[in-house]
């Protein structure tokens, strides 16, 4: 009995472009779940700072300085500290702090509408409420400031 043995050396066309799809789809599996990653970290440390900022301001307004009482204003994608009791662009003294690109605030629900300030003696918020904070693009993460009137601040 003659067996025909035909032995095939390298890949076929059609193998080559399987493993190339394979490739591109676990390239791009890994691409995306990479950006929600660093979308989500972006999300919390933007959060964390959003907290520090008005955790700032209310330590700047009861340790008096400058003799002054501080707040903080918001937008969809800065955060500013200003001095007195309401906010007014461009004033003296106002730090403002850019979030970053990969996140906004969505929504801000205080009694103040923009802006929270804090009591001299006591360090109560002049507003209470919450802010929403969202990544860009299609993750949708959310974080979200709470603001209570006794001026303490905390994130969920």
């Amino acid at each position: 009995m003659l067996f025909n043995l035909k032995l095939s050396r390298g890949f076929t066309l059609v193998e080559i472009l399987i493993v190339i799809a394979i490739l591109g789809i676990l390239t791009g599996i890994i691409i995306n779940s990479t950006l929600n990653f660093r979308r989500g970290a972006a999300l919390n440390t933007e959060t964390e700072r959003v907290v520090a900022i008005l955790n700032q301001a209310r330590t700047q307004t009861l340790s008096s300085l400058n003799d002054l009482a501080y707040g903080v204003y918001f937008t969809t994608n800065t955060v500013a500290i200003f001095s007195g009791s309401t906010y007014v662009a461009s004033s003296v003294g106002e730090q403002i702090f850019n979030l970053d690109p990969q996140v906004i605030i969505s929504n801000i629900n205080l009694d103040g509408g923009q802006e929270v300030g804090f009591a001299r003696l006591s360090g109560r918020s002049s507003a209470s409420g919450n802010l929403s904070l969202t990544t860009t693009g299609g993750s949708n993460q959310r974080r979200v400031v709470i603001i209570y009137l006794a001026g303490i601040v905390s994130s969920k």
